[in-house]
């Protein structure tokens, strides 16, 4: 119950730290070797990408303006049960990207 409640304080601080500097600044965070990245990381990523609802905006109550993110990782080394697997496929899906 602690550790949820910690996470989801660190979520909103990456969330804030993020949209101001984007605000004011363009923002490009480069993160290498997603692939070894745990299911904890890939979350905050996530955070990171308010998800759609029915096509329109985000439905966050913060935003990004000038931000992007550039996620590499070795596709070889990934397998289906990795917590990224998922986003990169949501990724491939999603027109908007």
């Amino acid at each position: 119950p602690g550790d949820h409640f910690q996470f989801d304080r660190l979520k909103k601080a990456f969330q804030s730290l993020f949209a101001g500097v984007s605000k004011f600044f363009p923002l490009v965070l480069v993160i290498d070797d997603l692939q070894w990245a745990d299911s904890a990381s890939v979350n905050i990523y996530q955070s990171l990408f308010p998800k759609r609802q029915g096509g329109g905006g985000g439905n966050a109550s913060w935003a990004m303006e000038k931000f992007l993110f550039v996620g590499i990782y070795r596709d070889n080394e990934l397998v289906e049960s990795h917590p990224l697997f998922p986003s990169i496929k949501e990724i491939e899906c999603n027109t908007d990207y």
